[in-house]
């Protein structure tokens, strides 16, 4: 009997090893899906998330049954060990998509020069994490298995900081945004998108127009005859009224705001 609880317990443990090494291999070889974010040679994203996540689950399922198995006692370190590396590897993707979440959005933002020069801390908050983030992903796409993303040096940390960066300049602009408001009220007519879209393009008179009749009931379009001189001669409606306006010196020119306040 205690020979047969001996070949018992060795079979067991090597099944149990079998399962481990198996489990350890499939994520050193499992590649991470990301593809070229806007045709830009230097700006990845991560793709396909819900089949790594679908498939982090299921390991991450067999390794706490292996755990619970009582023949793993003289594997637990290595069962423990290959647990730690998939929670880890959990965590950098989870942390990894939501910076990728708001770098996305806020790359949209910050291309425009109006923007930046209007939130110039924002904007140098915001390139310090888009280097970091392109960083990240040049040094992971050499050889992009999933083993590989927990041993690049500092990687949480990073992570950590560029999503704490990321929130104070989505927090900052979303407090930039509700003074724009406050200054002119009709603004709150339209979507956070649609502002942004108007203050990123301050100078063109094209983009703004099309969200005039959000802000204004009866309003189309403004009659500028002139585009490069920006003097508004009137107030154009849906039908193609137009109102003709006696102040010439109103010009579509300065902050978006003041001058939609004078209309």
């Amino acid at each position: 009997e205690e020979l047969l609880n001996v070949a018992t317990t060795a079979t067991q443990e090597h099944m149990l090893e079998q399962q481990i090494n198996e489990v350890e291999q499939f994520w050193k070889e499992r590649k991470i899906a990301a593809e070229n974010y806007k045709g830009k040679k230097d700006s990845f994203i991560l793709v396909e998330i819900e089949d790594l996540t679908t498939d982090l689950d299921e390991f991450l399922s067999t390794m706490s049954n292996i755990l619970a198995n009582r023949y793993v006692k003289n594997l637990r370190s290595k069962a423990e060990k290959v647990q730690g590396d998939l929670l880890l590897f959990a965590d950098i993707i989870d942390k990894w998509v939501e910076c990728q979440k708001k770098w996305m959005y806020l790359e949209n933002i910050f291309q425009g020069p109006d923007i930046r020069k209007k939130l110039p801390n924002e904007d140098s908050l915001f390139q310090s994490c888009d280097k970091s983030i392109k960083g990240l992903f040049n040094r992971f796409n050499v050889q992009p298995f999933a083993f590989r993303a927990i041993k690049i040096p500092n990687i949480v940390n990073i992570l950590n900081t560029c999503l704490e960066n990321l929130d104070t300049v989505e927090h900052n602009l979303k407090q930039y945004l509700d003074v724009k408001r406050r200054d002119f009220p009709r603004f709150y007519f339209i979507s956070d998108d649609e502002l942004i879209e108007i203050l990123s393009n301050a100078a063109n008179i094209d983009a703004i127009q099309k969200h005039l009749r959000k802000c204004f009931e009866g309003i189309n379009r403004l009659d500028i005859p002139d585009p490069k001189v920006k003097v508004i001669a009137g107030l154009v409606s849906g039908e193609g009224e137009n109102v003709q306006l006696n102040k010439q010196s109103m010009r579509a020119q300065g902050e978006v705001e003041l001058w939609l306040n004078s209309l």
